[in-house]
């Protein structure tokens, strides 16, 4: 098996613990509560301080991430994420919380460096399948990280389940930077055959570089903006299956708590296949025309657009399994963006993937807590009609493909 399939499981496994992480805070609540004596504001603080150090570190451990390079910087974020991790069993509220924002900050730079890594592994004609299956192993690791947690509460305590969720996590860190190098031509165990096609597909390498971010430059980017713009719509519109579909199946269509909790896990499934499919479909699109902005920003407007077209048909559907499954297949079409996303990031970051995926990825953030100060104004505009909140979904995601109209990825965003 080539070396660089290697690589890409490594990264789908640090990509898939971070969320681990991340969602065994929620599936703990309400013990953590009861435990330390908290209220649900004080662990929606501790939320919200997590994502919000996790936004602004964005951009500082990109740049970081281009200077070490890969490796240093997926193993010192790697550790220093699993160690935050179990460090929160210890010292109630205060300790919880500052090994929260610790945690912010080290899952900053994990995606960052892991898009760099994958940037200097993987050819032009495989980037689009290695960027969904790292996109797919996020939301897998925040599945499966609920259900360990949630299996784990029956049998022992919140904090020992912390101390357990660490251990592959230091332990990834420690065989991550004994195995890897940052680049294939440094790697013992490449073949001749494998690293002349990298070579031979190679753009310009990531990571490493002693320059600073060229930050003037790519503000005067179009390409740069349309990035960036396609993310924050795109990532508004996501948070509806992450925080509101729930929500939204009781509201509209008068499903009980239960059911709409089980239920939301459909449309999920369609995010993950959507991420996988997306990359495998652009992939294949370069490797038949080599034209790279058909098969990033072509395939991404298509999905997008048709996507929108079944969340409008969604809103005229009465029955509410009918118009789940509707939605789940316009949860998958538009998720084929996704790998289209983060390749075009490796396809067009020169030396300053990490810089620019950072900037793309806080930009998401931003769009996703955006979301959840609109959506509740938007129910009440239109008189609790909760069916027009698809109306909404649909239009972010559509304003997220005029953005692909300006992204052309056979450029980078230093020209």
């Amino acid at each position: 098996m080539p070396i660089r399939i290697w690589v890409l499981v490594l990264l789908c496994a640090i990509a898939a613990l971070a969320y681990v992480h991340r969602v065994a805070l929620g599936v703990s609540e309400s013990s953590i509560r009861a435990d330390l004596g908290l209220s649900t504001e004080d662990t929606g603080q501790i939320n919200f301080a997590f994502f919000l150090i996790y936004a602004f570190c964005q951009i500082p451990a990109g740049m970081l991430v281009d200077r070490l390079g890969p490796r240093k910087s997926l193993a010192i974020f790697g550790l220093t994420g699993a160690i935050t991790m179990a460090a929160g069993a210890f010292g109630g509220f205060t300790g919880l919380m500052s090994s929260r924002l610790a945690m912010g900050v080290a899952q900053a730079g994990l995606f960052p460096a892991a898009i760099a890594a994958l940037a200097r592994w993987f050819p032009l004609s495989q980037r689009g399948r290695a960027s969904g299956f790292l996109t797919a192993s996020m939301s897998l690791g925040g599945a499966v990280g609920a259900y360990i947690t949630g299996q784990m509460l029956g049998v022992t305590t919140w904090q020992n389940i912390f101390v357990i969720l660490a251990i592959p996590g230091i332990l990834w860190a420690i065989g991550f930077f004994v195995w890897y190098r940052d680049t294939p031509a440094e790697h013992w165990q490449v073949s001749t055959a494998e690293r002349e096609l990298l070579a031979r597909e190679a753009s310009v390498s990531s990571g490493g570089t002693r320059q600073p971010t060229p930050w003037m430059t790519l503000l005067q980017s179009r390409l740069f903006y349309g990035i960036i713009g396609q993310q924050f719509f795109r990532a508004m519109a996501n948070a509806f299956y992450l925080v509101w579909l729930a929500t939204f199946l009781q509201n509209a269509y008068g499903m009980s708590k239960e059911a709409a909790g089980q239920w939301t896990s459909v449309p999920l499934l369609g995010v993950v296949l959507g991420a996988l499919i997306g990359g495998a479909v652009s992939d294949a699109v370069m490797i038949r025309t080599g034209n790279r902005r058909l098969a990033r920003s072509g395939v991404a407007i298509v999905s997008l657009v048709i996507g929108v077209g079944c969340f409008l048909s969604a809103m005229a559907i009465a029955d509410a399994m009918t118009a789940l499954m509707v939605i789940t297949l316009a949860a998958l079409l538009t998720s084929l963006s996704n790998a289209c996303a983060y390749t075009v990031t490796v396809d067009a970051g020169g030396p300053f993937v990490g810089s620019l995926f950072a900037t793309m990825n806080m930009t998401g953030n931003f769009g996703a807590a955006a979301f959840a100060i609109i959506l509740p104004k938007w129910v009440g505009w239109l008189n609790n009609d909760w069916h027009m909140v698809l109306l909404l979904v649909g239009g972010l995601y559509l304003l997220g493909a005029l953005c692909w109209l300006a992204i052309d990825p056979r450029k980078t965003v230093l020209e």
